[in-house]
């Protein structure tokens, strides 16, 4: 499976300032999204997002220093740079609470985080994940998206994380499970994909990637696919430990495990109700005025 730069572009590592040495160290991955269900600021642009599991904000709040996200991102002029989002700005899935996961709770838990993200785009070299190409019950039904499929993930791998750039590394493997029904985790059943891949340190809040091929069965017909047939199916969670069956997330820093070689996805609709919930409103806004007044309205807009 050939997966392309600008995938691989579309992830940046992030950081917590470590309390007691003072150096920032890696928590997870974390991707951008871009929302173009804007008819205003054209089918091309629109609100960038970054995007990550839950539980990496919630281990930054509770094992770093201030009050800061650190994101390292790789710049246009071929290293790497220091960007942070304050922990204020993130919010969670509008169903989940504000606080930090505690332990096991009987109602649904979605591992889901984001934070408006406006960096200088000149400055900075990365790539977003279009949101019509998440992957959602009519893409599902339409392509005939099932177990076997071919997915990939691509984030950190904390010990090759590059020394000047960012150098996210690729997983391949298959769609293992629908989300049928809720998988039981340390902190609740959580709805979610299963994938044949192995999750490790740092692949927390990774892209994972449903790829359908030149060509698809779909009925009793093969059809011929677009060339970049290529959809964002969620984003992963974490992975069963082999030893004592319990689901480890994939943070970065923690005592690596013999798992399963499988990892939970959470499915990407999930994403889309975190970005476009009512506490991203006046961000939004205040970001859609920005560009307008930069750039004018979308020539359809107009």
């Amino acid at each position: 499976m050939l997966v392309s730069e600008e995938l691989r572009q579309c992830v940046a590592f992030a950081y917590y300032r470590n309390r007691a040495t003072g150096f920032r160290e890696p928590a997870g991955t974390v991707f951008f999204v871009v929302d173009i269900d804007d008819p205003d600021l054209g089918p091309a642009t629109g609100p960038v997002f970054a995007v990550t599991a839950r539980h990496v904000i919630d281990k930054v709040a509770t094992a770093g220093s201030g009050d800061r996200v650190w994101l390292r991102l790789n710049t246009s002029a071929g290293g790497s740079d220091w960007f942070d989002l304050p922990l204020s700005m993130w919010r969670w899935h509008p169903s989940g609470d504000a606080t930090a996961r505690t332990g096991y709770r009987d109602d649904p838990y979605y591992d889901v985080a984001a934070c408006l993200f406006v960096p200088d785009p000149e400055r900075f070299q990365f790539t977003s994940v279009r949101t019509d190409v998440l992957v959602d019950d009519e893409k599902i039904t339409r392509y005939a998206i099932a177990p076997g499929d071919d997915v990939f993930l691509t984030g950190l791998f904390v010990n090759h994380l590059g020394r000047d750039r960012n150098l996210p590394i690729v997983r391949c493997g298959n769609l293992a499970a629908m989300p049928e029904e809720p998988v039981a985790t340390e902190v609740g059943p959580m709805e979610a994909f299963l994938i044949e891949a192995r999750s490790i340190g740092g692949l927390s809040g990774s892209p994972c990637f449903v790829s359908l091929g030149q060509y698809r069965l779909i009925g009793r017909e093969l059809q011929p696919q677009d060339q970049l047939a290529i959809f964002l199916l969620g984003m992963v969670h974490g992975h069963w430990d082999a030893a004592r069956g319990d689901v480890v997330p994939a943070d970065a820093g923690e005592q690596e495990t013999i798992n399963k070689g499988i990892a939970i996805v959470i499915p990407a609709q999930h994403i889309i109700e975190t970005i476009r919930q009512e506490a991203f409103a006046a961000e939004v806004a205040a970001e859609k005025q920005r560009y307008l007044e930069m750039y004018g309205p979308a020539p359809d807009a107009q």
